[in-house]
C-alpha cells in the first residue's frame, strides 16, 4: 500500500545480529546501499509473508523464506543454529531520501526449520516471546520437532564419533558418481555396516581426501610420529603436505579409515608426520594397513545429505559441491536427526532426552502417532 499510494523508491534495510556476534546487513534494492552509516549489500530475496499489527500495534509473527547461497548463508550455519534467536532489524525507508523511514521493526527469529526444498525462518516481536509459555529442559519453547544439535553433550547427550563409531564412519570412498555435483555410490567396502535405508538422511559428508597416492602394510613404528614401509622406494618429500591413514580392516575385507595425520617429510622408505596422540601405539605389521591421500577439490566441504539408499549406497546431497566428485574421493560421514520424536527413539534410542513437544497437533501427528512414542 505504501508503494502504490506514495513512491516506487522503497526499500528494505534488513540488519541481522547472530547469536555468535556476527552482523549481516541485506536490501532488496538493486544495488549497494548506505542507510544510517552503514553498508547494506543486495540480495535476492525468497519470500517474506505480509507484516500485520495487532492490538496497540504490537508486531505479529511472519515467515522468511530463502536459499542457501553456500557463501553468506550456509548449511553448517544452520545445522548449527546460529540463527535461532538472531536479532533482524528492518527498516522502509525511501533509498533516494533515505531521511525518510516509513517504518522500523525489530524482531528475533524463533526457529529456522527446513520445509524439504527451502529453509523457512519465523521470525516474532518481544511480545509473542513474553506472552509464548516456556518450556523444556533447559527452558526456551516448545516446539513439535527438537530442537537440540545431534550430539550435543549437553541437551542430545547422543555421542557421535568419527573413527569406526556407531553414527560416523570416517574414509567413506566415492565408488561411482552419478551426478559430479550431486549424487554418488559409495564403496561397500567402505560403508559395510547393515543399515536401513534413509539411515544417513538428514546428516552429511565432509569432503577431505582424493584417491590415495600411496597404500600398503608398514613394517614398523619407531616413533609416534614416524611410519616405516621397507618396501617402497619414494621420491623425498613427494608426500609433504599430504595425509597418512591408518586403516581398519574388518570382515570382508572392509577397510576404515581410524587415524590420520598430516605429513611433514618423507625419505625412500618413511613418512613422518605432525603430532598427534590418536596415532600412537599402532598395532604391527600385517595388520597395521595404511594409505597416504592429498586433499580433493571439495576437502573442507560438508555436503547435506537428504536421500540415502543402503542397497546400493547411494546418497544425493542437498546442494551441489563447489567443484565436481571423482571417483576416489572420500570424507567422514554421518547421520542426521529430522528432529521427530520417532527418529529419536527408533534411530537413536534417545527419547528420554527428547526436547520436542510429541504431542502438539500437526502434519507430522500422520507420520509419527502419539501411540509411536
Amino acid at each position: 500500500m505504501l508503494r502504490k499510494a506514495r513512491s516506487r523508491r522503497r526499500a528494505h534495510a534488513i540488519k541481522i545480529t547472530r547469536r555468535d556476534g556476527l552482523v549481516l546487513r541485506f536490501t532488496d534494492h538493486d544495488r549497494t546501499i548506505t542507510f544510517e552509516g552503514e553498508t547494506y549489500e543486495p540480495i535476492v530475496m525468497g519470500e517474506l509473508s505480509a507484516e500485520r499489527r495487532e492490538a496497540a500495534f504490537r508486531s505479529g509473527n511472519q515467515e522468511a523464506r530463502g536459499f542457501v547461497d553456500g557463501s553468506v548463508i550456509t548449511i553448517p550455519d544452520l545445522l548449527g543454529n546460529l540463527y535461532r534467536g538472531a536479532e533482524v532489524r528492518d527498516v522502509i525507508f525511501d533509498w533516494a531520501r533515505p531521511w525518510h523511514v516509513t517504518v522500523r521493526h525489530r524482531k528475533w527469529i524463533r526457529n529456522v526449520t527446513w520445509t524439504g526444498s527451502n529453509w523457512v525462518g519465523v521470525l516474532e516481536g518481544r511480545t509473542q516471546v513474553l506472552q509464548r509459555p516456556a518450556g523444556g529442559r533447559f527452558g526456551g519453547t516448545f516446539s513439535q520437532q527438537c530442537l537440540y544439535k545431534l550430539g550435543d553433550p549437553l541437551t542430545c547427550k547422543v555421542e557421535i564419533t568419527t573413527g569406526t563409531g556407531l553414527l560416523a564412519t570416517a574414509g567413506v570412498r566415492v565408488l561411482a558418481v552419478l551426478d559430479n555435483r550431486m549424487r554418488v555410490e559409495f564403496d561397500p567396502l567402505t560403508l559395510t555396516t547393515l543399515r536401513p535405508d534413509g539411515f544417513y538422511r538428514d546428516g552429511e559428508i565432509e569432503w577431505k581426501w582424493a584417491l590415495a597416492a600411496a597404500t600398503g602394510l608398514y613394517t614398523s613404528v619407531t616413533t609416534s610420529t614416524v611410519l616405516t614401509d621397507s618396501t617402497k622406494t619414494w621420491t623425498i618429500n613427494e608426500h609433504v603436505g599430504r595425509d597418512v591413514r591408518i586403516l581398519a580392516v574388518g570382515a570382508g575385507g572392509s577397510v576404515s579409515s581410524t587415524r590420520w595425520a598430516r605429513i611433514l617429510s618423507n625419505t625412500a622408505t618413511t613418512v613422518t608426520y605432525a603430532t598427534q596422540a590418536n596415532m600412537a601405539g599402532h598395532v604391527p605389521a600385517p595388520s597395521g594397513a595404511y594409505d597416504i591421500c592429498g586433499a580433493t577439490s571439495n576437502t573442507g566441504v560438508i555436503s547435506p545429505i537428504v536421500y540415502y539408499t543402503h542397497g546400493d549406497r547411494e546418497a544425493e546431497f542437498l546442494i551441489p559441491t563447489p567443484f565436481p566428485i571423482l571417483v576416489g574421493d572420500s570424507g567422514i560421514i554421518r547421520t542426521g536427526c529430522d528432529g521427530l520424536v520417532g527418529t529419536c527413539k527408533e534411530k537413536f534410542d534417545n527419547l528420554l532426552n527428547f526436547g520436542g513437544d510429541p504431542f502438539a497437533p500437526s502434519a507430522n501427528a500422520i507420520i509419527e502417532p502419539p501411540e509411536a512414542v
